[in-house]
């Protein structure tokens, strides 16, 4: 067998395409091996059974083997160790692009993007193209490779790749309500696909998932241009119809070739409400995910950059608890078997309903296997992103807390003074019981009000109130709810409320008394006296101050 390749490709007959003959006789004074040795590009073949029969010497440059040492030696045996971009061994039958090539008698139809490992143990990334080769009679009879160094160019793709991963992200920390899962996956080391998902406040999500033509340098830029007018446009972010029509037309006015930009889905998840908004702009069909069994859910709108005065309408979705929601570029279903027939909405609907919907990493790898495995690939042939929600109901929502949630939302400390270094010592000791949670339920923005306001609240609870005395409690209650409110209690005798002097006007902008108070009426949404004015209610609301 051995032999038949080497002949193949040694003594090509006067009939094999390629060569040119004139009178019968071939007219081509050199081999097909002094070919192979003068490109510059790595070239090895192998039998049927991986086993190496010939390497050229670009090979040898490239990798640091030379041809008698892997001669005869299978291409798996801990010499090249191929691996993706993800770090996936490609050396087993299933994923090994030479043995595909082989088993399925088709070439690769673009270069694939791997990892080899050189003699030293060095990973040096190539560019393959694997192809079989037949006898006179189609038969299979082994398969070639033919690699090429790409050590220059992944350099400034991989800090490409640092820089785009920075654009793309989930909310941080818990999701009261949701369940959060993504798979992002590249064609190439960059990506044209691009999803971004962040908490507007307590109870609402935003999110988007796009996908630019093409793929490659060219598409990863443009990824993270879609990043840029994302936060340009963020005064829209509430209005999904607006947003997505100002960046159509943000989008119109960067392409000017006629072709479609991008397609892409924005929404927003209402937990409180039980409802998701969506705004769709030519993307494919996403599933829902109801009682155990999924549906398609088409939405049909032009995809931005094509019709600069395009309106886009809203969707509105009731949910109910338990409802899974998955969204996908079309790189997803557009993988096709090996009798050219695409997998499409209804495959992937169908394959989804044998699985568990995927809530996490290793179940959206299940479901991504799947799909390769009906494609007989190792990759897919496009940029792929999937984004999975789950809505959990009552008790994952932030407006029905569990008691250990509530815990966090609520909450009542009586402090002494004595006990600590300082007044500043007491504020900070409140700040720190509730500012992880600030964040956590969409405050971040107020944050730097809310830490102060209280501040003024503590300072004046103990200098005016308690009259510096340290033996004197001050109370702190707070509660998230729709607002945030804090309590601020002393045990002082109190004081006029109702008529307290304007801190900016003539003699009193030098007074030691009076600012405080102006400074937290400034920065809450609404400030309340009680018992004499003994007892400071001050509440924060995410809506702007009327």
């Amino acid at each position: 067998m051995n032999k038949m390749i080497l002949d193949n490709i040694e003594h090509p007959t006067e009939k094999r395409p390629g060569y040119l003959s004139s009178g019968g006789e071939s007219s081509l004074t050199y081999s097909a091996p002094q070919i192979l040795q003068a490109i510059s590009d790595g070239v090895y073949v192998t039998d049927r059974q991986r086993r190496i029969v010939y390497w050229n010497q670009a090979a040898e440059r490239i990798t640091g083997w030379r041809a008698e040492e892997v001669l005869g030696k299978s291409c798996y045996d801990n010499i090249l160790c191929h691996v993706d971009k993800d770090g996936h061994r490609l050396c087993g039958e299933e994923y090994c692009p030479l043995h595909r090539a082989m088993r399925t008698g088709r070439a690769s139809e673009a270069p694939s993007l791997v990892f080899a490992q050189d003699k030293s143990g060095r990973r040096v990334p190539v560019m393959v193209n694997v192809s079989p080769i037949v006898d006179g009679q189609g038969k299979v009879i082994g398969g070639v490779e033919v690699f090429r160094d790409y050590s220059a160019q992944i350099h400034d793709q991989e800090r490409a790749r640092k820089i785009q991963s920075l654009s793309m992200q989930l909310p941080t920390g818990e999701t009261p309500g949701l369940n959060l899962a993504v798979k992002y996956l590249p064609h190439g080391v960059l990506g044209g696909d691009y999803y971004t998902m962040e908490r507007l406040d307590e109870h609402r999500y935003a999110f988007c998932i796009a996908d630019v033509m093409g793929h490659g340098t060219a598409a990863g830029l443009y990824a993270m241009h879609l990043h840029s007018l994302w936060e340009n446009n963020r005064r829209f972010i509430d209005r999904p119809a607006t947003f997505v029509s100002s960046l159509n037309r943000n989008l119109c006015s960067l392409v000017r070739d006629g072709e479609s930009f991008a397609t892409g889905l924005f929404g927003i998840i209402d937990l409180r409400a039980e409802a998701l908004a969506l705004c769709a702009a030519g993307s494919p069909s996403f599933i829902l995910h109801r009682g155990g069994q999924g549906r398609q859910i088409r939405l049909s709108s032009l995809p931005l950059g094509l019709v600069e005065d395009h309106v886009y309408e809203v969707t509105f979705l009731p949910l109910e608890p338990g409802d899974g929601l998955l969204f996908y570029t079309d790189g997803l279903i557009e993988a096709s078997n090996q009798q050219e027939e695409m997998l499409g909405s209804e495959g992937l609907l169908a394959m989804l309903n044998q699985l568990d919907f995927p809530t996490d990493e290793e179940d959206m790898d299940q479901l991504v296997k799947k799909v390769l495995r009906f494609s007989n690939q190792i990759r897919f042939a496009d940029d792929v992103t999937l984004l999975a929600m789950q809505y959990t109901g009552r008790y994952g929502n932030p407006a029905f807390p569990s008691p250990e949630e509530q815990a966090k939302l609520a909450g009542e400390v009586t402090l002494l003074p004595n006990n600590f270094r300082d007044i500043d010592e007491v504020v900070e000791s409140c700040w720190n019981r509730i500012k992880e949670v600030i964040s956590q339920q969409g405050f971040g923005p107020l944050e730097v009000n809310i830490h102060m306001a209280l501040a003024e609240a503590i300072i004046n609870a103990w200098k005016h109130g308690n009259r510096g005395n340290q033996h004197q409690p001050i109370i702190f209650r707070w509660c998230f709810n729709h607002n945030f409110t804090f309590e601020v209690l002393d045990q002082g005798a109190g004081f006029n409320y109702h008529n307290l002097p304007d801190p900016t006007e003539g003699e009193r902008k030098v007074a030691e008394c009076g600012r405080g108070i102006f400074i937290i009426k400034t920065l809450a949404n609404a400030v309340q006296w009680r018992d004499q004015g003994r007892h400071l209610t001050v509440t924060f609301s995410l809506q702007p101050k009327s």
